[in-house]
């Protein structure tokens, strides 16, 4: 016996469940020793010394004294019978007073008691009532906070996923780790990858496994289904016990009244990233308060730019310890292959390697839409595996090598001369490849093209077994009666399904296709050395494209909209202007187009479709370094073959053979977390290395803005140093997306000013103060400074929208007839569409980076709770500052809502009760009218009492639903009177 054993339990200062490590108890350590001696005689053996025996416990700590007993307390409210400390009591093994209340703090906080408006009526939270959601986490066997999970997913229309997802995370895992063995474990963290469909978020990748499993083993064989665990590393037993747990779960809703035709499973027609957004918003309202955000402050622009230049964030590694000296185009010749092959065979393809002060860069390719390529990914990934990277030295025969051409001086911008351009390619409105017209091509590209179709008959098509990545070869584009052919160069292979088809590149103008494997054909030396590549691939400088004409997609946080690129497409491609040229960054042309005196970037900026961008490392480092230049330098590739007539060197004597050992890979702008509530602050955190989000960038740390991630499980380490998370989505990388999921979805919020009282700077949320002034549960509290300013108008519509969640949770009168049921689905469908709307509306609003929306950033400060004589429950209301004075709802419960008094109810009561009216008629025609007159002075609407500072804002309140109703109630009384 080791004379420790692994207690589960819960942390008495933190309330975090854990599994520590404690001495055995007396009654283990005979246990151990009745085991030994069974059948026959035998010893014992202990490895602790006899002094230590007589301090030892003589039986471990009850369960119930150990671990949380939210379950129990919801069990005593269920049945009813009485206090449910004095029921507890009764125990043979009572539970610690400071468990109860952590409970029933922790019920108060995911909404299974009622949480009142006036906090001051909360002295004891075990006394506050049962809620319906109270009720379904009685009945369900599942943590409380995963019941939530389902039951957001009823709100976000995405019930069956969020059932799967809970059974998953309640259950022990069904990802298997390989033990000792580093590549297994790097091919089990590349299918997860894969898996989780660029959504990072461990709960989806579940979802999308569990379910290819289900339809192996419901439509196709078992055999295939075991086939399938074992190639991706899944245990096919635990898997069978998620779905007989996904039943149970499915049996004990339905007993709880939840419609059954709102559980269904995704057709392949369904849009992934709608429904990737859905699952989102509902694990950040079931994860909260464990909300954890990219600590930027750590990331110094001194030492990333040292380390990495001017390069990508997001589509480079580097290592370290080259020890072979060899020149660029000789380390290229010898040894690209060897480092290719350690990438190319799961993701993107290896761009370009670079040899700079002993440190060999890595870049990969990457379409437009990403943000990180994912051998980033796979590459640091190898570096927390411990996997190196062994360089062995030797010679090929008929290397093909891309190096730089000829560089090309363009004027900059900045002293007004242009240089033209034809852009032969629209990737994105910001971004596209183009062609220098004379004096700057290198030689005649109409020649080229002349000698290419004087090849059109005699060329050969490529064997499919010598087609590999980074070959070169000729092709037609689209349609292949047109007998043109181009230069392509292969970036990617895909042989499955038995059908083999290869993605090229057309390096004269930029696009991708993929095609079939018998359209490739050969190219000759003389075509494909003749002149460099003629495709620059540029970008509009300093903008960045607006949430408003994007989609909210994975793990990018936006991408352009179709309608917008089909907009712009015909705008630019195949059309000449003249460009004002700015900076090279990332091997990118920044750039600006003009047609006459028009500029193209403000005509994005005029119609919205991009945004004035934050300044990042890279782009200043390259203005510094630049700032005296009159010129800009491109470089063209060009590819040349090199031919070696020598063999390969044989390893007779292996001490000649030279090798190397790199370190790495490394990549400075990798992320570390830090928490945002007041208890995670003071912990480092952990993500689990099983997790698709283990590996994260921070793409731009000059940014500030916070990108959040949540876990479904935290647990203190054993050491009581960090903070163990599992269970981790990262959610949308949006400005103000960490606000608004905070004002959603805390139980009670109040906001924080600049010392003028004209800007809400931040908040603090959580449960707010008890009866007696001190907070509820402060170590759950969380404090965040706001990344953009937040109006009035945004708290009336977040109010709407916890309102419908409050409705949607409140529960029902009994399904007892098939009319009633239809309306009830009808009832949840209409809510869910409003729900899902207005969140869009407010991300598009809120994330703007316009001068508006913008406010001066400030360091976090630790804000604590003001008392208000009227209510805790409001967003700070302040005499200086009368724009903002809604309410935030609670979203659990409607049992703890109350509607604020109307203006028409109290007309009913007034004794001039005909004057008011005609005078509040009146009003409204003059706020109607006010909505178009340029104004800086406060303005009222009596109807409503409210106040709003300028004409936009009362537009906005006009057509709010608040407002209509009181309109709707002053119209029904006249008719009425």
């Amino acid at each position: 016996s080791s004379g420790i054993n692994a207690e589960y339990g819960s942390d008495s200062g933190t309330g975090m469940s854990s599994l520590k490590y404690v001495w055995s108890p007396k009654s283990s350590l005979d246990q151990r020793k009745g085991r030994a001696g069974r059948v026959a005689e035998g010893e014992c053996f202990r490895l602790i010394t006899e002094k230590c025996i007589p301090n030892l416990l003589s039986y471990s700590k009850p369960e119930m004294q150990r671990c949380s007993v939210e379950q129990l307390i919801l069990w005593c409210k269920i049945i009813n019978i009485g206090d449910p400390k004095e029921i507890l009591s009764y125990a043979l093994d009572p539970p610690d007073l400071n468990k109860l209340k952590e409970g029933a703090l922790l019920l108060l906080e995911v909404g299974a008691l009622v949480l009142p408006i006036d906090n001051a009526l909360i002295r004891d939270p075990l006394q506050q009532e049962l809620s319906f959601l109270g009720h379904i986490m009685g009945n369900i066997p599942l943590d409380v906070r995963l019941t939530r999970l389902i039951m957001f997913g009823l709100v976000y229309d995405c019930l069956t996923e969020c059932v799967v997802m809970a059974a998953c995370l309640s259950l022990p895992t069904f990802l298997e780790t390989p033990f000792n063995d580093k590549s297994k474990k790097l091919e089990a963290y590349v299918s997860r990858m894969k898996s989780a469909k660029g959504t990072f978020s461990d709960p989806i990748m579940m979802y999308y496994i569990y379910d290819k499993w289900y339809d192996l083993t419901h439509n196709g064989s078992s055999k295939e289904a075991r086939q399938f665990c074992q190639d991706k590393f899944l245990n096919h037993n635990r898997l069978n016990e998620v779905a007989s747990l996904v039943q149970d779960i499915i049996f004990h809703l339905k007993e709880r009244n939840i419609p059954d035709n709102l559980y269904k499973r995704r057709g392949t027609s369904e849009d992934f990233d709608d429904v990737t957004f859905r699952l989102k918003l509902a694990l950040a309202g079931a994860n909260f308060p464990f909300y954890y955000k990219i600590d930027k402050y750590i990331h110094d622009s001194g030492t990333c730019i040292k380390e990495f230049g001017n390069r990508k964030a997001g589509d480079t590694v580097y290592f370290t310890g080259m020890q072979l000296h060899v020149c660029q185009t000789d380390f290229e010749l010898e040894y690209k292959d060897q480092i290719c092959s350690y990438f190319s065979r799961y993701f993107d393809s290896v761009k370009r390697i670079n040899l700079s002060s002993g440190k060999v860069y890595v870049t990969f390719d990457m379409s437009n839409e990403q943000e990180v390529s994912k051998n980033v990914f796979y590459a640091l990934k190898m570096k927390q595996l411990g996997i190196g990277l062994n360089l062995r030295y030797q010679r090929h025969v008929g290397e093909v090598v891309e190096s730089f051409g000829e560089p090309l001086r363009l004027p900059k911008g900045d002293s007004g001369l242009t240089v033209s351009v034809i852009v032969t390619f629209v990737e994105s409105p910001t971004r596209f490849f183009v062609q220098f017209e004379k004096p700057y091509s290198s030689k005649n590209f109409k020649q080229l093209n002349e000698m290419i179709q004087a090849e059109y008959g005699r060329l050969e098509k490529f064997d499919p077994k010598k087609i590999a990545m980074d070959v070169y070869g000729l092709t037609y584009f689209g349609d292949t009666s047109q007998e043109v052919l181009y230069r392509v160069k292969v970036q990617q292979v895909n042989k499955d399904g038995g059908r083999f088809s290869i993605k090229v590149k057309y390096v004269d103008y930029g696009n991708s296709e993929w095609i079939e494997v018998n359209r490739l054909f050969k190219i000759p030396k003389h075509i494909l050395e003749f002149c460099p590549f003629q495709a620059v691939e540029c970008s509009i400088e300093g903008v960045s494209r607006c949430l408003r004409s994007c989609l909210i997609k994975g793990s990018h946080g936006s991408v352009w909209s179709r309608e917008v690129v089909l907009t712009i497409k015909p705008l630019l491609e195949n059309k000449e202007f003249q460009a004002l040229v700015y900076y090279n960054l990332h091997e990118v042309l920044q750039i600006d187009l003009l047609d006459g005196q028009n500029s193209f970037k403000d005509y994005l900026i005029s119609h919205e479709y991009v945004e004035k961008a934050v300044a990042n490392w890279p782009a200043e480092y390259v203005l510094t370094a630049e700032q005296d230049s009159r010129y800009v330098t491109v470089y063209l590739p060009k590819v040349t073959i090199t031919t070696h007539n020598e063999p390969p060197q044989e390893d007779t004597d292996k001490s000649e053979v030279k090798r190397c050992r790199l370190s790495g890979p490394t990549n400075p702008y990798m992320a570390k977390f830090t928490g945002i509530s007041r208890l995670n602050r003071k912990f480092c955190v952990e993500i689990s290395k099983e997790s698709v989000c283990s590996i994260l960038i921070c793409t731009n740390p000059a940014d500030k803005f916070t990108e959040m991630v949540s876990a479904s499980s935290v647990a203190l380490a054993s050491n009581g140093t960090r903070i163990d998370v599992r269970g981790v989505t990262r959610h949308f990388p949006i400005r103000g997306f960490a606000d608004l999921m905070v004002l959603l979805y805390a139980p009670k919020v109040q906001l924080h000013s600049t010392e003028s009282r004209l800007n809400y700077v931040g908040c603090r949320a959580g449960l707010g103060l008890d009866a007696y002034g001190e907070p509820l549960w402060p170590d759950h509290d969380l404090c965040l400074t706001f990344d953009q300013r937040i109006y009035s108008s945004d708290i009336e519509s977040i109010n709407l929208v916890r309102l419908h969640i409050s409705e949607i949770l409140e529960g029902g009168d009994t399904v007892d007839s098939a009319d009633r049921f239809q309306h009830v689905v009808e009832i949840i469908r209409k809510k869910q569409k409003e729900i899902l709307r207005l969140i869009r509306l407010l991300l598009k609003e809120i994330s703007s980076s316009m001068d508006i929306r913008k406010i001066k950033q400030v360091d976090l400060h630790d804000f604590s709770w003001k008392p208000s004589h009227d209510t805790i429950n409001i967003l700070e209301k302040f005499h200086g500052y009368q724009g903002f004075d809604s309410e935030l709802l609670c979203p659990h419960s409607c049992l703890g809502m109350k509607e604020e008094g109307s203006t028409v109810v109290r007309l009913l009561e007034s004794s001039d009760m005909n004057d008011r009216v005609d005078d509040l008629r009146q009003h409204i025609g003059y706020l109607k009218a006010t909505t178009g007159v340029n104004s800086s002075a406060f303005l009222t609407c009596e109807l409503c009492n409210r106040q709003v500072c300028s004409p936009k804002e009362l537009k906005i309140h006009l057509t709010s639903e608040k407002h209509l109703s009181e309109e709707g109630r002053l119209e029904l009384f006249i008719t009425r009177s």
